[in-house]
């Protein structure tokens, strides 16, 4: 899908996600090479967050009469932008829109920091440059857009008389982005806010995708157990150890090998955990509830910090003003604000952007005396390790694949000369099919229906385009309806389009769809070729995935031209 969406952003008339339009540009850039576009992707997740939290980390000196050590600014912005890395964990690593989101959350934070803190110019770019991620935010997610920018408006009433005036900076240089965008993409706004409601209205008709939030139950009790068990006692620690002044030193360091060692402990229950799993529910679990525990680990250190008060015998006063506690809510929610509207479980997306949750510990405890500075250090341990750990899991089992360690053999992938390494069995039958598709008439421009719901990795591995929908899903009670819709909205395309047709499993009745197109698949189709397996996931029903072409041309006289004009 994601792929599909990036190559050629225009082709899709009905959808919420707008992130291909924002990625286009490094697409071409970068020649459409995947691999390049997947570790550019990749690097840009890692700035973004490593410098929302350089900025955080920042902030807020005033309140504490001491800046964190440069070398401990340096760790802590590092391990922010290692942490945006979970993002990947379990999931595509292609650039998408969870990826653009966690990215223009953290181009908020980049702009807030300095919007809440300063006065003058740099306030006024802080406040820009929040507007800006608003933007961005809109093009990965609406949802997520609008609850950012509810939050935003929040802030800025907290202190209207400070903050009123940047927020309308904010919204300005939002709406200038936007117009922007859609003027160099050379697509009217209407164009777009039509497309976006008949994303929304496939969305309703699906039947089953509504649901902003999915409070899913977190299974695995007892991994549940250990890791409340681990939470409560980093939070009994950082309670425990700061009251007594004589031997904070000694305790800090207790609670920092204390937190690194519950990383450890974590980590080990991730590998037995996955180990336990035969495909990627595991991942997506121990997830949700390994990244809420950096979360629970900042709560130790603010209750560490709230029983410290004024008391300065740590050589710094550590009284927080209101604009710290504020923008440490801000990043603590943030975390629930990425992840509304993803469909999927929310702890599991939530703990997916828990970088925010590290700068919040960040801005709480760095230069707040060396028990402060430890702690955020245990914090960025904590983190990085998990990161790893679920990284380093995600690699033996891959979104709907099989371990990326079978996959060895270069592949042509995509239109162009891209390459990347697939198994043995993948590589053959795509390139096989590839073969047999081109030797019928198949080229880069044909377009393909996937009515199978599980296949739109195929379409872009051939080199082919998707018709109607970068990904048609087949997992709601309404998805003939819903399919039948949004090819409706692309009908010339889509009569002339190739087929995916599986006869098993949740496959779309494509027999019905086509017939509300007025097409005849029965007379209208001729098979080409039949595949096993797509991307590493079996087909509905085992049953095999078909490759149909169309057997004549549309003889329409509303389809007389067959070019779209568009990307």
């Amino acid at each position: 899908m994601y792929l599909n969406a990036i190559s050629h952003p225009g082709d899709d008339k009905s959808t919420v996600l707008l992130f291909g339009w924002i990625y286009h540009p490094l697409y071409d850039v970068l020649g459409a090479d995947v691999a390049r576009v997947r570790a550019a992707g990749i690097a840009m997740t890692f700035l973004c967050c490593a410098v929302a939290g350089w900025v955080v980390l920042g902030v807020g000196v005033p309140s504490r009469h001491q800046a964190p050590p440069r070398p401990l600014r340096l760790a802590l912005a590092g391990g922010t932008g290692a942490m945006g890395l979970l993002i990947y964990a379990g999931m595509p690593i292609s650039p998408s829109y969870n990826s653009l989101a966690l990215q223009s959350v953290a181009i908020t934070v980049a702009g807030l920091g300095p919007g809440l803190y300063s006065t003058g110019l740099r306030g006024w770019l802080g406040w820009a440059v929040a507007g800006i991620g608003e933007a961005v935010a809109f093009g990965a997610k609406p949802t997520t857009a609008a609850v950012l920018g509810i939050l935003i408006i929040f802030v800025s009433f907290s202190d209207v008389r400070r903050y009123l005036r940047g927020l309308t900076v904010a919204l300005a240089c939002a709406a200038a982005v936007g117009l922007g965008t859609a003027i160099l993409v050379r697509q009217p706004p209407a164009h777009i806010v039509d497309t976006v409601a008949a994303g929304a209205k496939v969305t309703e008709l699906l039947g089953n995708h509504p649901a902003l939030i999915r409070l899913d139950p977190v299974v695995l009790l007892p991994a549940i157990a250990l890791m409340g068990l681990l939470a409560a006692t980093c939070l009994g620690m950082a309670s425990w150890c700061l009251p007594g002044v004589s031997s904070v030193d000694r305790r800090g360091v207790a609670v920092s090998m204390l937190l690194i060692v519950a990383a450890g402990l974590s980590s080990v229950a991730v590998f037995a955990l996955v180990g336990s799993g035969r495909d990627g529910s595991s991942i997506t679990d121990a997830s949700a509830l390994l990244c809420l525990l950096p979360g629970m680990t900042l709560i130790g250190g603010v209750v560490a910090l709230a029983k410290i008060g004024r008391t300065t015998s740590l050589g710094v006063s550590t009284a927080k003003p209101q604009t710290d506690r504020l923008f440490i809510v801000i990043l603590l929610v943030l975390p629930l604000v990425h992840a509304f509207g993803t469909n999927n479980n929310y702890w599991s997306s939530a703990g997916r952007a828990s970088t925010f949750w590290l700068m919040s510990a960040g801005l709480a405890l760095a230069g707040r005396g060396s028990v402060g500075n430890r702690m955020s250090l245990a914090c960025l341990g904590y983190g990085v390790l998990i990161t790893e750990t679920l990284l380093s899991a995600s690699i033996w089992l891959p979104y709907h694949q099989g371990s990326l360690l079978e996959a060895t053999v270069p592949t042509q992938l995509g239109p162009g000369s891209s390459e990347v390494r697939l198994s043995p069995n993948q590589a053959a039958e795509i390139s096989s099919m590839r073969t047999v598709m081109q030797s019928h008439g198949m080229t880069r421009d044909t377009r393909i229906i996937d009515f199978t719901g599980v296949s739109p990795g195929f379409i872009y591995a051939v080199g082919a385009r998707a018709a109607g929908q970068a990904w048609l899903l087949n997992d709601g009670p309404n998805s003939t309806t819903s399919a039948t819709y949004a090819l409706s909205r692309d009908r010339c395309v889509a009569s002339g389009a190739w087929l995916l047709v599986s006869s098993g499993g949740k496959a779309i009745d494509h027999t019905a769809v086509l017939k509300a197109l007025g097409l005849d698949y029965d007379r209208g189709y001729e098979a080409v070729g039949k595949i096993s397996t797509v991307a590493g996931s079996q087909s509905p029903g085992g049953s095999g995935i078909s490759v149909f072409k169309p057997s004549a041309t549309s003889d329409d006289a509303s389809c007389t031209s067959s070019s779209t004009g568009e990307r």
